[in-house]
This record gives C-alpha cells, sequence and structure tokens, in this order.
C-alpha cells in the first residue's frame, strides 16, 4: 500500500502532525501487530527453556481430532477423541 501522508505545518513550515486516511492507519496498525507477532515467536522459538511442539505433532500424539464448520457468520468447532 502507498502512504499518502498530509503533515500539518506550523506559521514556520515546520512539520507539526502528520494525518493519514482510516485505511491507511488501519494498514499500519495491522502491519505493526504482525511484526511484533513474528518477534514474539522468534523470540520464544530460540529460547531454549520453552517447550513446544508443533500443533499438527500434538494433535497426533494427543490422538485427538479437531472438526470445524463455518456456517455463514457462525464458527462452530468441536473437538473428539480417537
Amino acid at each position: 500500500m502507498t502512504l499518502n501522508p498530509q503533515f500539518v505545518t506550523d506559521k514556520k513550515g515546520r512539520k507539526m502532525a502528520v494525518q493519514l486516511s482510516v485505511k491507511e492507519y488501519e494498514y499500519l496498525i495491522e502491519e505493526l501487530e504482525m511484526k511484533e507477532d513474528i518477534a514474539l515467536y522468534e523470540k520464544i522459538k530460540a529460547d531454549k527453556k520453552e517447550n513446544y511442539e508443533p500443533l499438527t505433532e500434538y494433535l497426533k500424539k494427543s490422538q485427538l481430532l479437531i472438526f470445524v464448520f463455518l456456517t455463514g457468520d457462525i464458527f462452530v468447532s468441536a473437538i473428539s477423541i480417537l
């Protein structure tokens, strides 16, 4: 996405504030949140004290079967033991 910021300046022409469209603002917030999520994932993954396991492996070991259905706007999930 290309950002088109508009600057608010004082009487001397110094930039004092920035205006963005709501769409641009939401895009920036989403990008920042995604970067934060990736950084947190990398930190946890690098931490040797953390004991994590990919979801698919956990489900295989615990013999859980997850059914997920999407019906219109209603999200329904069910978990059953094999």
